[in-house]
């Protein structure tokens, strides 16, 4: 989420920025407002793009994927409630509270204008309806209504003016803008940057309103001013008031330079930079950062332990088969994240594990969910496998107090083309390929139940330290696993 806000707010402060710079004092009104929105949806769905997109249903053996997945549907759950609330619940709660909120004043406004509509005396004009109101407002239009306060009080030239003004916000739909505006206000309303775009975007419908008084600019201007010292429209409205006089009244009389129609090819370097830049594919992380025993991953440091430890193997010699036991090294696993204990299967097993909102186990999440979820989500990648059976292991997955795999460590794939022989590594070309795919499906990995130690979520290492899964392929399909 966080790193989703941050290619978000990249993407609006650059645009408003190059806005700024080289559209904001030109008169492609058109032109600026499908800038600005294009900004204000861009920012919203590029850093949701992924270029690997390799969701794909599979059939195993008279079953279907959709089948074995139903194991992981069912450990997707929302977070368990903590006895104390955690400050990502406290989070949360505000950002609900904010947005109700604004919802509160949208539909407060709507009800407001709705009041002003049936109250009002309503008369044809053209192809709109004029509401003469008796609330001391400057005049306003929602869709094809002119809210207008006492419009006796106007001159016929007034009057005119008002008319071919907000019949110009009617005509280019302004109102859709308005309501486009509104909700990325309840959703976004903690960005400060989503008022800045709607206010130059509310400049610019002024500006393209202004236009349909091109042959009466003096008597226009004053009567601008004139109308400055009445009250604000609603929020939903087109205000005849809603922007600066000064600029309004330069933007009137500017000319178009040569140079301006040059200016609106900046958006297309602009979009080529935000593709690029602020998108999924932009999110791969540096590789883990070794330094002692700690390592950085994802802006995140994950502690081992300070020395390998010994164990004994079981090893048959491969002359006369033969077993003998063997005294090997263990490496070292994951004890600390972010300077927080990660918890492992022998805590578990010896602690107060609370197995009602956790799983049996050492941790929610199982080896089997973890392969049928990346086996699923690396369709792109199986499609372009030889047949046969294929290997990898994982090591040291630790499953965050939020559910979120935040660390794992991915061992290389190895290749058997028949049964009764020795599995080989793939090449590098298709490692790399493998490498990807993986680190892609971990990154989009969904939050899984997160495990509970003496009622509070804690960090945990997932099934063991490390092991060993197989899937095989035929036909560009997964047959078995």
């Amino acid at each position: 989420m966080i790193q989703y806000l941050l290619n978000m707010t990249a993407i609006w402060l650059l645009g408003i920025i190059v806005f700024d710079i080289f559209l904001r004092k030109e008169n492609y009104h058109g032109y600026n407002r499908w800038y600005l929105l294009g900004i204000m949806v861009t920012g919203v769905l590029f850093p949701l793009w992924s270029w690997d997109n390799n969701s794909v249903i599979y059939t195993i053996g008279g079953s279907t994927m959709a089948e074995q997945t139903n194991v992981v549907r069912e450990t997707i759950v929302a977070a368990t409630t903590p006895k104390v609330l955690s400050w990502e619940d406290i989070i949360l709660y505000m950002y609900l509270g904010g947005a109700f909120i604004m919802l509160g004043r949208l539909l407060f406004e709507l009800v407001n204008i709705m009041r002003l509509y049936r109250t009002g005396d309503k008369r044809n004009y053209n192809d709109h309806t004029i509401i003469a109101i008796n609330k001391p407002l400057s005049p306003f239009s929602v869709l094809k209504g002119i809210y207008v306060y006492q419009p006796e009080n106007y001159s016929s030239e007034e009057l005119a003016m008002i008319m071919a003004h907000e019949q110009q916000h009617g005509m280019l739909y302004h109102t859709i803008d308005l309501m486009i505006m509104r909700i990325f206000q309840i959703v976004f309303w903690f960005h400060p940057l989503v008022y800045m775009l709607e206010k130059r975007l509310l400049m610019i419908h002024e500006y393209q309103a202004d236009n349909a008084i091109k042959n009466n600019t003096g008597d226009y201007e004053k009567f601008l001013v004139e109308q400055s010292i009445l009250g604000t429209a609603p929020i939903l409205a087109h205000s005849f008031m809603h922007s600066p006089l000064k600029r309004r009244i330069l933007m009137m009389t500017r000319k178009t330079t040569a140079l301006a129609r040059y200016k609106k090819l900046v958006a297309i370097p602009l979009l080529m930079i935000t593709l690029i830049c602020c998108t999924q594919v932009a999110q791969s992380y540096a590789p883990p950062q070794k330094d002692g025993n700690k390592i950085t991953y994802k802006g995140n440091v994950i502690e081992f332990g300070d020395s390998t430890q010994a164990d004994t193997i079981m090893v048959e010699d491969p002359i006369t088969g033969e077993l003998f036991m063997q005294i090997t090294r263990k490496e070292p696993g994951p004890s600390k994240f972010n300077g927080e204990r990660i918890y492992n299967e022998d805590d578990f097993k010896s602690g107060s594990y609370d197995r009602t909102k956790g799983s049996r186990g050492n941790s929610p999440l199982s080896t089997h969910i973890l392969k049928v979820y990346l086996l699923s989500n690396t369709s792109k990648f199986i499609k372009q496998l030889e047949d046969g059976t294929y290997y990898f292991g994982f090591g040291h997955v630790i499953l965050n107090k939020d559910g979120k795999i935040v660390y794992y460590k991915l061992n290389k794939l190895q290749y058997q083309q028949k049964d009764g022989e020795r599995a080989t590594f793939v090449n590098d070309k298709t490692q790399q390929k493998f490498e990807k795919a993986m680190e892609s499906a971990m990154n989009g990995s969904p939050k899984y139940r997160p495990a509970i130690y003496n009622g509070k979520k804690v960090h945990c290492l997932v099934q063991g330290s490390s092991y060993t899964l197989y899937f095989r392929v035929k036909d560009g399909k997964i047959i078995e696993m």
